[in-house]
């Protein structure tokens, strides 16, 4: 597996995001389980995507989009979201977007602290934070709350 090639996300990529976004593990491991609307979607990628404190990527691999990686950014902290395309997971490219897109936030923004929020049922999503070096810190609204530093 070679490492990501990580994109700027783009409103061309409203459609497969949209279609990631409604998958059933990614609405299960959500914590709004509801389906998504194609207009409140729409609003929401183009409000994320004109906000200067919203750094998203689309991840790729030999061309073929692999998942997305968004960081919520506030002052020198960042809220991490990650999501596999369906048909990616399991093929070890969870904990590769997550280090590269952290990597990549480090290197580019005055980041110092990427924060994550996992349910305490989703073993994938916490073995992948904690094989990319974040460090479990506790508890925050019933969520696992894992840290990386820079």
């Amino acid at each position: 597996m070679s490492t990501l090639l990580l994109r700027p996300a783009t409103s061309d990529d409203a459609k497969m995001l949209f279609e990631w976004a409604n998958d059933p593990l990614v609405r299960e491991s959500a914590v709004s389980q509801e389906p998504i609307e194609w207009e409140s979607h729409v609003a929401w990628l183009e409000k994320k995507l004109s906000n200067d404190a919203c750094v998203m990527f689309i991840a790729e691999d030999a061309d073929t989009a692999i998942g997305q990686i968004r960081f919520d950014c506030e002052e020198a902290k960042a809220e991490i979201d990650v999501h596999l395309a369906p048909e990616q997971r399991g093929k070890g490219y969870g904990s590769l977007l997550i280090t590269e897109g952290a990597k990549k936030l480090f290197a580019e923004t005055d980041i110092t602290t990427i924060d994550a929020l996992v349910k305490e049922e989703n073993e994938a999503s916490k073995k992948a934070f904690l094989k990319s070096a974040f460090q479990e810190v506790g508890m925050k609204d019933d969520l696992i709350h894992l840290q990386l530093l820079a």
